[in-house]
């Protein structure tokens, strides 16, 4: 072959490999039933156990006789969500079909009694969440109310606390007088005065029943509002002193933000550990202390902001407060008015504003550095709202989202394993395009394309998907995309690609380690292609083929080989109705052979195909909007999206032809062929 050859080889490779997006992460699982009303005069006596025909009685709901409607449902086991409600028929023939998120997910749960508002200030107090004050439609708010979490109520306790209406503020729990009962104490924010001038609020106000406050501090030495706070023991001697960093000012007209850091012990007396950290500027940000190596000793850590120019995702740490070390960049969107919490071991980061739009993300890390995206719904889309942590849930309270005051509040109900500690960083390090099944109970894992985009051809296995054993370093076929499947209680490799060439040998090994070349040339010629096991045979099924042939060098296959041997080859059909394709599915399903998605020269593919014989073909859709398929408990399970689209689905089928919608979400960060390898360990290959 030469140069050029080559070249123009290497140039396409390396365009295929890396212009197609694959989806990932599966998030919600919804499902459909059916309640009976039998009397529809009263809406509100849907409640009354009598009517319903599925799950156990109702506690609570708000569902109205209108024909479409949305209402929030609590089952004696569970808080369940209403995503859609439609009423079907009338009298006492009416049906309610509710689509409901099971439990485990979020629920947003009906707007609330006090008016929706961001920039508020809220704590969790008393067995409560307490809203303080923040900025409303009306304008600032010093108002005081307590949220119950087992009922799904809001308390008034008082319009007018006897600090100043503002938002922007803080609150926090604290022992002020050491009796060993924390008082609630609010502090900061940007403050409307009686005459209405505005004014950064430097005062500290507590209070023991959240009706009588009494003024601690005057005049602390930040005042500003969008500041940010934690607590953090400091000297690690089993007190923590309360810090505050950055925020906006607003004085003689002039805004601007600030990068100083203030800590104190008692509320009262307040020391400077820094006039101006390393970090920018900034307001909108998160801080809070956490034990990102799990030595006993927090550090506190810094997320994100805005400086009224620029938009920040970077991360800071630091173990005193005055020195601070850059920890990168996050993979989330540049944003501010988001929040972060500790919980379960890890980092929460819910909403904000980035530079796109309003974020109704969910993320998560173990360390501080290395994030992994949880979960997105427009339920937790809003920013400058409060969050806390209770009850196994992450609570989100107020915010604002799209011209909207938002007076809900949503919760993200944890999953006892979170995603830390199912998918630890793995030794193998980032990758893509590699290989991943199941063979002899355990999972393995073959070469694909690392982070610096070098080709591997090492061999990884694992027995729970979290520790991992180096089987080989090098196989003997060298680096490159290829297809795989077990046959005959072996791995078998066939042809594929890598940077400079295209290849049609056939490989085979019984433990990894030791590789056996059966076939130099196969009679299907230089492909990359998808193989399956059916009949005791393995079935070679179209692909992109190299010719050689400089007028017309690369090829969409669509016929399809078999081999009893994987050495001796016989072409069932060189024409099979569904188009020439590669990086497609092939799997068996109800006893027939599958074929799925892929791409083709008119882009992605999203028709369904099957065979009794791999000759006779029929088309099950050609509608299904996704990419990589798996067979799992009696369904094919497809992911997608079938386009460069960021909009990803699940589906699945019992039958290849009709498709129920499994889940939908929209995605955003880049772990594609970790939901692959999850889905090999989950559903198997």
């Amino acid at each position: 072959m030469n140069k050029n050859n080559k070249s123009l080889i290497k140039t396409i490779i390396l365009i295929i490999l890396f212009s197609l997006i694959f989806p990932q992460n599966l998030i919600f699982s919804q499902t459909t039933q059916t309640f009976t009303k039998n009397d529809w005069s009263n809406p509100s006596d849907f409640a009354a156990s009598s009517n319903i025909n599925f799950g156990p009685d109702l506690k609570i709901t708000s569902i109205s006789s209108s024909t479409t409607h949305t209402s929030d449902i609590d089952f004696q086991n569970g808080i369940f969500n209403t995503t859609t409600v439609r009423e079907r028929g009338s009298g006492s023939d009416a049906k309610v079909e509710l689509g409901i998120s099971e439990i485990g997910e979020n629920l947003t749960l009906a707007p609330l009694s006090f008016s929706g508002r961001y920039g508020h200030a809220s704590a969790f107090w008393k067995d409560k969440i307490w809203i303080l004050g923040g900025l409303t439609a009306e304008g600032p708010k010093n108002d005081v109310w307590y949220y119950s979490t087992t009922t799904n109520s809001a308390t008034l306790v008082t319009s007018s606390a006897p600090w100043l209406p503002r938002y922007g503020h803080i609150a926090f729990t604290f022992d002020i007088d050491n009796d060993n009962e924390d008082e609630l104490c609010m502090g900061g924010g940007k403050i409307k005065n009686f005459d209405g001038t505005d004014f950064d609020g430097a005062d500290i106000w507590c209070t023991k029943d959240g009706l009588n406050w009494v003024k601690i501090l005057e005049s602390t030495p930040f005042g500003r509002y969008f500041f940010s706070f934690t607590f953090f023991d400091s000297d690690n001697n089993g007190k923590k002193e309360i810090w505050v960093s950055g925020g906006k000012l607003y004085t003689g007209g002039f805004k601007w933000s600030a990068n100083d850091v203030h800590y104190s012990e008692d509320l009262v007396n307040w020391i400077e550990a820094t006039s101006s950290a390393n970090w920018s500027p900034r307001y909108g940000h998160t801080m809070i202390a956490f034990d990102s190596d799990n030595d006993g000793q927090e550090e506190l850590w810094l997320f994100g902001g805005y400086n009224d120019n620029n938009y920040f995702n970077d991360i800071w740490s630091s173990t005193d407060g005055i020195n601070w070390i850059f920890r990168g960049n996050a993979i989330w969107n540049p944003r501010y008015g988001h929040t972060a919490i500790v919980a379960n071991g890890a980092i929460w980061l819910v909403g904000g504003k980035t530079n796109t739009g309003i974020s109704d993300e969910i993320w998560t890390s173990a360390d501080g550095i290395n994030w992994y995206y949880q979960m997105r719904d427009d339920k937790f889309k809003r920013f400058f709202h409060t969050s806390h942590f209770h009850d196994d849930k992450i609570w989100s309270i107020g915010g604002y989202d799209d011209n909207v005051y938002k007076n809900t509040i949503s919760y993200y109900i944890m999953n006892t394993t979170d995603i830390k500690e199912l998918i630890p960083e793995a030794p193998w390090g980032p990758r893509g395009w590699m290989s991943t099944f199941v063979f002899r109970d355990k999972i393995w894992l073959i070469g694909g394309f690392d982070e610096n985009s070098e080709l591997k051809n090492d061999i990884w296995v694992s027995s729970d998907g979290i520790n991992w054993e180096l089987v080989t370093s090098s196989t003997p076929w060298g680096p490159r995309i290829t297809a795989f499947t077990i046959f005959q209680d072996k791995i078998w490799i066939f042809g594929g690609a890598d940077l400079n060439n295209f290849y049609n040998d056939v490989w085979v090994s019984e433990d990894g380690i030791n590789w056996t070349k059966v076939l130099e040339n196969a009679p299907w010629g230089k492909r990359f292609t998808s193989v399956t096991t059916f009949d005791n045979k393995i079935y070679l099924l179209g692909g992109f083929e190299f010719t050689g042939n400089l007028d017309n060098p690369f090829v969409f296959k669509n016929d399809v080989w078999y081999s009893s041997d994987g050495i001796n080859w016989i072409l069932a059909t060189d024409t099979v109705p569904w188009s020439g394709r590669y990086f497609h599915s092939a799997f068996v399903f109800d006893n027939k052979i599958w074929i799925t998605g892929g791409w083709s020269n008119s882009g992605f593919q999203n028709d369904v195909w099957y065979s009794s014989d791999g000759i006779n073909w029929a088309l099950a859709t050609d509608t299904l909007p996704a990419l990589n398929f798996t067979v799992f408990d009696n369904k094919i399970w497809a992911l997608g999206p079938g386009s460069y689209s960021l909009q990803n689905n699940l589906w699945y089928s019992q039958n290849g032809v009709d498709w129920i919608l499994a889940t939908t979400t929209e995605l955003l960060s880049g772990r594609s062929f970790l939901v692959l390898l999850l889905l090999t360990i989950k559903y198997g290959s």
